[in-house]
Order: C-alpha cells, then structure tokens, then sequence
C-alpha cells in the first residue's frame, strides 16, 4: 500500500511539473509570437487561466505619466474592465504589490474595494493570487488571478507557477514597450520629414499619409505580408522626400511646366532614395522611393524599368499616387472626381500601371475601402504603430 501511495505521490509530481514546463514554453511561445503589448498580455492570460483553472484574471501595467495602473487585459471580468484606470491609494492589494514588489495571496478579494468593484459585488468569497511584473527591480505591472474554477483556494505551487509565468511576461512587455517608444521616434522624425515636404507645397497637404492609406489597402488584397505592409507605411510617407530640394517656384507654378521645369521634379525619385540610402533603418524601402514613377511599359523614369522589374512597392505605390494626384487639387487644376480617376487608373492598366495592382485596386473599391480620408482626423501615431494580425 506505502508502494502504490508513493507511485501516487509521484506520479502527481510528475503530472505538477509537466505542467508548470508546458505553461512556461507556451508562455515563451505566445510572448515570441507577438510584437503588440495588448495581444502578449491577452495570450499569455489564455495560457495561465487554462493551466492554472482561473475563474478570472487580469493584467495591469504602471502607466508613469498618470501614475496609476491600466488594466491592459483580463478574462472572466467584464469586457469594460480593459482599459479601466486604477489609482493605488493607500493600503489595499494593488499598493501593495506594486509598492513592495511582492506577491500577495489571500482568501477573499472583496476585501480591496477596488477588486469588489470588478467582481461586480459577487455574493461568494474570492480565493487572490496577485503578483509584480518585474523587469530589472522595476514593476511594471501586475497579474491578479481571482478564484479556482474548482473552488478550492491557491496553493504555494500556484503562486509558484504564476511567479515563473510573470518574470517571463515582464520582461518581454518591458522589451515591447522600449521597441514602441524608439519606433515611434523614429516614425515621428520620419512624419517630420514629411510634413517639410507638404510645408513648401500646400496643395500637397495629406498627400503622402493617403497614398501610405491607399497602399496598405491595396497591400491587403494583394494579401502581401506584414513585413511589406511595414515597408508601404515608409516608403508610403517618405515617397516624394526627393521634392524637398525642388524650389517652391516650380512646385507651385500655377500654369504648366517647361521642360527644363519637368526634367527637374523628375529628378524627385533619384534625390529621395539618396537621401534614403543613407539611413540604415530606411535602405529596405528605396526601391519604392526611386520606382514609384517608373511606367509598367517601360516608358517611366528614372531607370526606364518595365514590368515585374518594377520593385512590387514601386508598383503599388504608382497606382496609390496616381489616384490620389487625379483626385486632389493642384496649383494648375482643380481636383478631378473618383469616377474619372477610376478610369484614368483603368484606361492606363497595362501600359503605365501594373493591371494586377489596378484590378486589386477596383476590389478594394467595390468593397467600399477606397475613400478620401480626412486626413486631418487621422490619428499619425495609431495609424502609423497600429500592428497586423
């Protein structure tokens, strides 16, 4: 009989530790698997709430300039706790937690007004695990797990596991986080750029940020990868960087141009992959700079390339700009109506654009995703750092 319960006990042991690995390597695969802050901690709540048999279980990051905690994702709580904005106050589970940096347990959660409000005035008592997400002796945030699925109360082993999960979480979201804040630098001096452009000609006004709008739709029907939509939110923005040592006066001349003038912005391409080439976050998208003029027949500029010669983003990048530049104002024409560009983009498929861009084009356009957006009402940093699943 003492042999069976030792086989018992030990088959227990085995069965705890095998799954403590497995949350622990689908945790490290859900982490590995997302660039976005919202989409590791939703996953790696799934991972923890199915091991662990949680009735409901959140995460909250440290928001420094509000200097409160922001639940970021939770399961089995109401949908509108996400997102919800918690200060620390005195005493209670999240002060402690987040100013000690310890884990804390306890038999019933309605104790924290706080945590009651979430639990909706449950009438049962609720079993807490919470603890600090840690990266580098800083807390960043906190997992709360409330209540077994089979009523029984947290065990050493549970907060064991959730401590192991939580060091893991912590360190990629504080990773993620110092990605977001250098990518959106780096996008901010890229918007910066931009705008210096548009600012010596005003006719141009949101000219770049629709083409990038137009591209990534066309992109998506294409169903091209999110690396390439990543190079179209670039090079999309950054395509007529070579305009900005054109002068004002031939950018805006009101009546037509000379030939002198028009060999002139058509340097444009060559000027802004140079610029381009230089900085090394930016060599990726180069193609669509210098080819976005180029012609499917050949016949474009500044390399006379034809066809799939034609680097993709170049391609798509020459139908997004066309239609934006029929349908906008110029300091020679008034703005021409979608109709009429749908023909231009239609009528030139095969000779000056790539028909399979036209025709995925006219998809998305049936499918009512080509529009002209107000630009002034996009939101630069949601559009531009938004993530693909």
């Amino acid at each position: 009989m003492d042999k069976e319960n030792e086989i018992d006990s030990l088959t227990k042991e085995i069965v705890t530790l095998y799954e403590e690995l497995t949350l622990l390597y689908d945790v490290s695969e859900t982490i590995s698997s997302f660039h976005d802050i919202d989409k590791i901690t939703s996953g790696i709540l799934r991972q923890i709430g199915e091991v662990l048999h949680i009735e409901s279980i959140s995460v909250a990051l440290w928001d420094k300039l509000e200097e409160l905690l922001v639940i970021k994702a939770s399961l089995g709580l109401p949908e509108e706790t996400k997102g919800m904005k918690i200060p620390l106050g005195e005493g209670g589970i999240f002060s402690f937690v987040v100013k000690e940096g310890k884990p804390k347990m306890g038999p019933d959660a309605r104790t924290d007004p706080v945590v009651k409000d979430l639990l909706m005035d449950s009438a049962i008592a609720k079993p807490y695990i919470c603890v600090p997400l840690k990266a580098a002796d800083e807390v960043i945030g906190l997992v709360l797990a409330i209540a077994k699925q089979d009523k029984q109360t947290f065990s050493s082993r549970d907060l064991k596991l959730l401590l192991s999960a939580a060091i893991q979480t912590a360190i990629v979201i504080k990773n993620a986080q110092l990605v977001s804040d250098l990518k959106w630098l780096f996008i901010t001096t890229v918007k910066a750029i931009s705008s210096a452009i548009e600012a010596k000609d005003p006719y141009t006004h949101g000219h770049s940020t629709r083409v990038t709008l137009y591209s990534l739709v066309i992109a998506d029907q294409l169903g091209l990868s999110r690396e390439i939509k990543e190079n179209i939110r670039l090079a999309g923005i950054l395509h007529d960087v070579g305009k900005i040592g054109i002068p004002v006066e031939i950018l805006n001349k009101p009546s037509g141009l000379s030939k002198e003038e028009y060999d002139e912005i058509k340097k444009h391409p060559d000027a802004g992959s140079k610029i381009v080439e230089g900085i090394e976050h930016l060599v990726k998208i180069v193609p669509g700079i210098r080819h976005h003029h180029e012609r499917y027949d050949g016949q474009g500029y500044p390399d006379h390339l034809q066809k799939e010669n034609i680097p993709l983003l170049g391609r798509i990048l020459a139908v997004a700009d066309a239609f934006d530049a029929i349908t906008s104002d110029r300091p020679y024409r008034r703005a021409e109506c979608t109709e009429v560009a749908l023909d231009e983009l239609r009528k030139h498929a095969g000779t000056q654009f790539d028909p399979e861009i036209v025709d995925a084009f006219f998809l998305a356009y049936e499918q009512g995703k080509i529009y002209r957006p107000e630009t002034e009402n996009l939101s630069f940093k949601k559009f531009f750092l938004e993530e693909e699943d």
